[in-house]
């Protein structure tokens, strides 16, 4: 008939493994938790893993570690690697916002509820990485997952200045680029 019941199997599984991500009690799956679902997932199949956490992250990715900086759960970024280095590469990239406290409150008390799927992008490209990985995809694949509880109200003067560096080296003029 036509049905493969391998890649069946494949997309059920990453469907599952996102939704039950996403569906964990952000007290359950902050940043560690979500580390070790992608280790599992790199495990499962053979992937290689790197985490970047601490000094490491704050100098090298000083954006992630601003936002996660305010929780007692270290913020990380994750990347999982797969496929041999001449297939065609692609890159998955996934938001990972374990929790969410809303920012400066311009979030109503019962949209809280949902602010665990924040990491709903992290979520999607591990069910993604399943799938390419499970169906033995001829790709390189570079999946990349940031994670980290957002608990901050406001930037410190510092941060301003570590973003504005950023956007510069990135060549972004944010009034010229991003006007109001």
């Amino acid at each position: 008939n036509g049905t493969d019941g391998e890649d069946i199997s494949r997309i059920v599984e990453a469907v599952t493994l996102c939704r039950d991500l996403i569906n964990t009690p952000s007290n359950d799956m902050g940043p560690a938790e979500l580390e070790a679902a992608a280790r599992k997932l790199a495990d499962q199949h053979g992937a290689t893993i790197a985490v970047t956490g601490g000094e490491a992250l704050e100098k090298n990715f000083p954006l992630i570690h601003a936002v996660g900086m305010g929780s007692t759960r270290a913020p990380r970024l994750i990347d999982i690697g797969w496929g041999a280095p001449t297939d065609p590469k692609i890159t998955l990239v996934g938001k990972g916002v374990c929790f969410d406290t809303g920012g400066l409150d311009i979030k109503p008390e019962s949209a809280m509820l949902n602010m665990k799927k924040d990491m709903g992008g992290a979520a999607t490209a591990l069910a993604l990485a399943h799938m390419i990985i499970a169906g033995r995809l001829n790709v390189r694949l570079n999946g990349h997952a940031h994670a980290f509880h957002d608990t901050r109200h406001s930037l410190s003067r510092e941060e301003v200045r570590d973003l504005r560096r950023f956007l510069e080296q990135a060549g972004v003029d944010p009034v010229r680029d991003h006007p109001l």
